[in-house]
């Protein structure tokens, strides 16, 4: 594999979708995830998360990546034994997998290439940022509160920056790992700040009907009058 503005990287597909900036813990067991992480320590320390397209996570040896993924850097690396580790990766940069085959251990290795956002514009953007700023708090609290924990309990902070504030709050979206994938798949920044506002208005639309009815007092009527409390 090669070519002009591609390198070759070794692929771990997961039910998951990595960002840019983003923190993942990994628990590795598998041989050929295990011989991966070895290789990988040996070289870069790198290697590409994307989500599963075709095949199992586990023990499928068939398993396909989806065409956009990211580069994930080993941040801490835990022996349990033999055979079990525990690993930090942090997301770096964007990339499209151009083509994949296993290698002699069994994991994927791909040709892939780095992929660059579109910014987002500067004045535009502040707007943007703030505003999506204020209404992932009222999303947050709307979610704490369905758990019955306090709403102010938990506080982000979060980049000044358009591009990595919108995959952080991509990364905190409890949404589909399809409209995940669908969030790092798009190319421009300003686009994947609208589309996050647009779902975080579905998103707190749904919250706010689920608390009414977790809310509400549940009470049955007597065929001869009055209720009783079903709760």
């Amino acid at each position: 594999m090669g070519g002009e503005n591609t390198f070759d990287l070794p692929l771990f597909p997961l039910n998951v979708v990595l960002y840019p900036g983003m923190l993942l813990p990994l628990y590795i067991f598998e041989p050929r995830y295990r011989a991966m992480v070895n290789d990988t320590m040996q070289g870069t320390q790198s290697f590409g998360v994307a989500l599963i397209a075709e095949g199992m996570q586990e023990k499928d040896l068939h398993v396909a990546p989806r065409r956009v993924g990211t580069v994930a850097k080993i941040a801490q690396l835990q022996h349990l034994d033999e055979e079990r580790m525990n690993l930090w990766v942090v997301g770096a940069e964007k990339i499209e997998i151009l083509g994949f085959a296993p290698c002699d251990d069994d994991y994927l290795v791909g040709q892939v290439r780095v992929l660059h956002d579109t910014p987002a514009d500067t004045q535009s953007s502040v707007t943007q940022v703030d505003s999506l700023r204020q209404t992932f708090k009222t999303y947050l609290k709307l979610k704490l509160k369905l758990n019955a924990r306090d709403p102010n309990s938990v506080e982000y902070q979060f980049s000044g920056e358009p591009e990595p504030f919108s995959y952080q709050i991509a990364s905190l979206l409890d949404i589909s790992l399809a409209e995940k994938q669908t969030l790092l798949e798009l190319d421009d920044v300003s686009m994947r700040l609208t589309r996050e506002t647009d779902i975080l208005a579905r998103e707190i639309e749904h919250l706010q009907e689920l608390l009414k009815t977790h809310l509400l007092p549940k009470t049955q009527t007597l065929p001869w009058g009055g209720e009783v409390s079903l709760n």
